[in-house]
């Protein structure tokens, strides 16, 4: 990049006669010193190929109305170039000068030169200027006294331009990332924590609260397993821009900082989000902010022509009385959420210090739960299929139990939903299919006939390439022939990531193993996938199951999936019966298998293999059973 210097060539007066009278001698050296001082420090700015220029300029460069004085500033061509005129040779003045500075900035460079001039003290100022044509450029200047008068006063600057636009573009964009959210546009975490540590020293000098919420999505999980993370990042956007629109103007931090996102909401990552709310006087206060914030989620949200209804729950630690530093506060209000969960989704809780305890056993919990797999803690049991046809066994359902040490048994529905969120599901759901097909292995080697035994997979696992190698080897392993093991999934599973759940479930219908969608009609039911899927059964979900006999809906609903399933050749198996009444319904209306109560619990694999050991005998009683209760109907 060429180097323009025309800082105080020639003659010390080279910038106005007018000022010859008033300056003393100055050392030609010196000035050629300075000038080429000058140089080096435009060479050594950070961005080198960046336009630069020298000037020298007047004491009376921001003051134009002085008749002694040019008041001007002599420029090179690429200065310029920098401040967006022609270059044309003469004088620029200080008008012209100042007229380029950006309104916002021209007070901070009067002050600086002005100060300068006062003191003799050399600067470094960066600044806006806007071109000529519109355009606005980031200037860096360094400047110094070139020259003294008589009496020691300044009387000329010089100075260093560059145009470091592209180095400002780039701090702007490195700050970017470092401090937003690149999905939502909100500020991080590291931006919040700066704010809320502002926030906190602001309310401990006047004596206010302050309240921290945590807010997680309720749900959202469902929504990435079914529609896909594409879906589920367009649904984050609209949540984010609905919680800062919410909160602007409500709040002090977002009104001083005047962030375009609001700068009193982050994103911390997945379906979290942290609130600030300042300025408060009682709690009420916060809890007002956070039915604010509930209430902006209440509309569905349209995704991928699919309208997702999406709530939060919200747990809300306040300054000073739940903790005084950031790191206390941020722990107790996830606490607090985490509580409102469990409580009830779309539910508001304060932090309570008997949470600390909730928290504490649920870490443990996670810690067991990694060890469980590892110490092999986990067990199935199994719960029998039944012929309505004929009242035998025809097959099974895998069930996993954890033997805990401490507390025996535990049920599922108390860990499953904490595997999914550490992703121990995966190797848990591995280790199910192993042990299913081991022990179907060994009731057939003691010559018994289990069927065909279900296991039940996460949306997850329909989505792992590694699932049907892994099946084949074990189906091989154990010699196990079709239609030995069945995979059940819930009809979400499809819509997550259609292509590769089919092509994933089509290898496993390859080799002998059977598919049956659990709990239909109670999800995102759609029929196209029945048509293109290698679907062999369809489970009737015990929340229709349960009132038939009593509701006239359950009822139709029960026997329109039973006529639709048989129309696709697909067997209809009901989930969850529990009297006779019911399994008699569902036998008149040609329902295919039940499992329930009303024949067996879920039991270990010793108590199924007695159980196989007498299905004849059962099977017949009954049928006798239900014949004899036709026989009373018609009577």
């Amino acid at each position: 990049m060429r180097r323009i210097a025309q800082a105080a060539r020639g003659k010390a007066g080279s910038v106005g006669d007018d000022y010859r009278p008033r300056r003393r001698s100055v050392d030609r050296a010196s000035l050629r010193g300075r000038r080429d001082r000058l140089h080096h420090q435009a060479d050594q700015l950070a961005y080198p190929r960046s336009p630069r220029a020298l000037y020298v300029a007047s004491k009376h460069c921001n003051q134009p109305d002085r008749a002694e004085s040019p008041a001007a500033v002599e420029r090179a061509e690429q200065a310029w170039h920098i401040i967006g005129r022609d270059a044309t040779p003469g004088w620029l003045t200080s008008d012209g000068f100042l007229a380029s500075v950006h309104p916002e900035d021209k007070d901070r460079v009067y002050r600086a030169c002005q100060h300068a001039l006062a003191t003799g003290d050399a600067f470094a100022i960066e600044h806006r200027i806007v071109q000529a044509g519109g355009a606005t450029r980031h200037v860096h200047q360094q400047v110094e006294v070139l020259e003294h008068d008589e009496s020691g006063r300044a009387v000329i600057l010089a100075g260093a331009i560059q145009d470091i636009t592209v180095r400002r573009v780039a701090e702007e964009r490195i700050r970017q990332l470092a401090y937003y959210d690149a999905l939502t546009g909100l500020p991080n975490r590291l931006l919040f924590t700066e704010h809320l540590n502002r926030a906190i020293t602001d309310a401990q000098r006047h004596g206010r609260h302050v309240a921290i919420m945590f807010l997680d999505l309720d749900q959202f999980k469902r929504v990435n397993d079914t529609l896909g993370h594409v879906a589920g990042d367009e649904l984050l956007k609209v949540v984010g821009t609905r919680l800062a629109n919410s909160i602007r103007g409500h709040d002090s931090i977002s009104r001083a900082h005047s962030e375009s996102s609001g700068s009193s909401i982050a994103r911390l990552g997945g379906d979290e989000f942290i609130v600030m709310l300042t300025d408060l006087h009682s709690a009420s206060d916060a809890v007002a902010g956070a039915h604010r914030l509930i209430a902006a989620l209440e509309s569905p949200v349209t995704v991928q022509c699919t309208e997702l209804y999406v709530g939060a729950s919200i747990g809300i630690a306040m300054y000073p009385h739940d903790g005084t530093d950031i790191d206390t506060l941020l722990m107790n209000a996830d606490t607090a959420m985490y509580r409102a969960k469990d409580a009830g989704r779309g539910g508001v809780l304060f932090y309570d210090r008997s949470m600390n305890a909730r928290a504490l056993e649920r870490l443990v919990m996670e810690s067991r739960l990694r060890q469980a797999l590892e110490h092999g803690e986990f067990v199935l049991h199994y719960q029998p299929r039944i012929s309505l046809a004929s009242g035998r066994i025809v097959g099974a359902e895998a069930l996993i139990r954890w033997r805990h040490p401490e507390r025996g048994l535990v049920l599922p529905d108390e860990f499953i939903s904490l595997a999914e969120e550490t992703n121990l599901i995966i190797p848990i759901g591995e280790w199910a299919i192993t042990e299913t097909c081991r022990q179907i292995a060994a009731w057939r080697a003691a010559g018994l006939n289990p069927g065909s035994v279900a296991v039940n997979l996460a949306a997850t696992h329909l989505r792992e390439q590694s699932l049907p190698a892994l099946v084949v080897r074990l189906l091989q392993e154990h010699h196990l022939p079709r239609g030995s093991l069945d995979i059940e999934v819930t009809e979400s599973v499809f819509l997550a990531d259609p292509d590769l759940s089919m092509d994933i479930a089509r290898q496993l219908s390859a080799c002998g193993v059977g598919l049956a969608i659990d709990d239909f009609g109670t999800g995102y039911s759609c029929l196209a996938y029945l048509k293109r899927l290698p679907v062999t059964a369809l489970k009737i979900d015990q929340s229709f199951v349960r009132d038939l006999g009593t509701d006239p809906d359950d009822e139709a609903i029960t026997t329109a999936i039973i006529a639709m399933a048989h129309t696709l050749k697909l067997k209809v198996v009901a989930e969850g019966v529990e009297s006779e009444a019911q399994r008699a319904f569902l036998k008149a209306n040609a329902c295919d298998e039940f499992q329930g109560f009303v024949f067996s619990r879920a039991i270990d694999a010793e108590a199924f293999a007695r159980l196989l050991q007498s299905h004849d005998e059962i099977g017949l009683r009954m049928a006798e059973s239900a014949e004899s209760a036709g026989c009373d109907q018609a009577a």
